[in-house]
């Protein structure tokens, strides 16, 4: 009895997964186990080719790609992509928040919430790069952050071969194929793809300008074109192109010297239908048509077109 029961436990110890199953003799717990790790992360999505130990967890992580959030509170509508998460969202309609701060009378739905809170009282940032040293507040930033250094990039666009650090990223891209704008202007009502997208055009309407330029002072709605217009005085010209070798400060500066390569005239004229490079080409045009003449000498009161137009007038007068 004592020779068969240690030949049935040595021939099931390590044979998948080096675990040790010698003081296990029920054959179905065995054959089970022994399913379950053959079975294992065996089921891989299909866009970022993570894998996973079963079809659920699949579909649920599917969800960072499409967006899906199938979990819908019935009291303001607010969706989720797990129920868990939905379950703790209700908490704030019953005025349930079991998790207190105790630094200050402030209460939250969820021990993490309340432990994220806390971190802005004490300033503790437990995460740190290896790499650069930099310090985040929760594990799921500093996995995110570690991506710059590594190149991974694991969310990838179903439609064509590019790829995203993040599921975030990835889900603001896909509405470059579905046309979907789900952020909406409430001055104008024009609609855009992400909230970052919206909080820059709404600048057109407040008038504000957050980044200066500490030379000259100037200020932009941009951070990327205050970046740009620094090589203004730097002399540095990054974009070259890849045509005539030509290099320009500016990246829009590139992309309109483009055309003159391609032929592409995307500005069209719609009272004549005469084709631009530029908008601001077409809006000089636009003044043969409107008869137009925004531009005046404060010497004789003649009134031009262009600024150019008015520059080669003035030398009539100054002699130069």
């Amino acid at each position: 009895m004592n020779t068969e029961t240690q030949t049935t436990e040595k021939s099931f110890e390590g044979t998948v997964c080096n675990k040790k199953l010698a003081g296990v003799t029920d054959q179905k717990y065995i054959s089970e186990h022994i399913q379950e790790k053959i079975t294992e992360n065996q089921f891989d999505c299909t866009v970022c080719y993570k894998k996973f130990s079963s079809s659920y967890s699949l579909r649920v992580h599917h969800r960072l790609h499409t967006g899906e959030k199938p979990f819908n509170c019935v009291v303001c509508d607010k969706k989720f992509t797990h129920m868990a998460n939905l379950d703790h969202y209700v908490f704030c309609h019953r005025g349930k928040m079991p998790f207190d701060c105790t630094e200050r009378e402030k209460k939250f739905t969820t021990k993490v919430e309340m432990s994220r809170h806390f971190q802005t009282h004490t300033g503790e940032e437990q995460f740190n790069c290896t790499v650069c040293n930099r310090m985040y507040k929760t594990g799921a930033s500093l996995k995110v952050h570690l991506r710059t250094h590594t190149g991974e990039e694991s969310y990838g666009c179903t439609f064509f071969n590019k790829k995203f650090t993040t599921g975030h990223q990835l889900q603001i891209h896909l509405r470059t194929h579905t046309g979907e704008k789900p952020h909406g202007c409430s001055v104008c009502y024009k609609n855009f793809k992400s909230g970052s997208e919206l909080k820059i055009h709404l600048r057109t309407h407040t008038g504000e300008k957050p980044f200066e330029c500490n030379v000259c002072f100037k200020k932009f709605t941009q951070i990327g074109h205050l970046k740009e217009h620094g090589m203004s005085h730097t002399g540095e010209k990054t974009f070259e192109c890849t045509v005539c070798n030509n290099k320009f400060a500016r990246g829009n500066e590139l992309k309109i010297h483009l055309r003159t390569h391609t032929g592409e005239k995307p500005y069209s004229c719609t009272v004549c239908n005469k084709k631009f490079i530029t908008g601001g080409k077409l809006k000089i045009h636009l003044r043969t048509h409107t008869g137009e003449k925004p531009y005046s000498c404060t010497l004789c009161n003649k009134k031009f077109t262009t600024g150019g137009d008015l520059k080669r007038h003035l030398q009539t007068h100054t002699g130069k």
